[in-house]
């Protein structure tokens, strides 16, 4: 999946946030997301593992401890259609989305819907397959 973008992450200025990403506070006691924490921190390692290739500043990877504001970007990533959640995307200097389509579960779908990537003010910068490069519209 990776490989197909390549040449989009050569023109990126800024963060870069990839989704989906995690829902809830990643602890076993999470009522409604504790279990799938394993599966959240899996594929939050792997975009921190691919930074190794393209050297861009990733917002929302980690692979130790993440940091504070971690939390406050994956809820923002995750309720896009809030203006206060652009806003504070907007201000962690995150200027490229890459959506993840093929990874979505129900719940991303609704997230990241056509409607709510318009509303958010992002367009498509690029398109392949099931992967979306989101770019601000400013």
């Amino acid at each position: 999946m990776y490989n197909k973008i390549w040449y989009v992450y050569e023109k990126i200025e800024g963060g870069v946030a990839e989704v989906p990403s995690i829902k809830g506070d990643l602890t076993k006691y999470d009522e409604e997301y504790g279990d799938r924490r394993s599966d959240f921190i899996v594929r939050e390692i792997e975009y921190w593992y691919y930074t190794t290739y393209h050297h861009k500043h990733i917002v929302n990877g980690f692979s130790t401890f993440p940091p504070d504001s971690y939390y406050e970007i994956t809820k923002s990533l995750n309720d896009i259609s809030n203006p206060e959640s652009v806003e504070i995307l907007k201000n962690y200097n995150v200027n490229t989305i890459i959506v993840h389509r093929d990874l979505f579960d129900e719940e991303d779908m609704l997230i990241w819907s056509d409607e709510n990537i318009d509303s958010a003010g992002l367009e498509i910068a690029a398109v392949f397959g099931s992967d979306i490069v989101l770019k601000w519209k400013y």
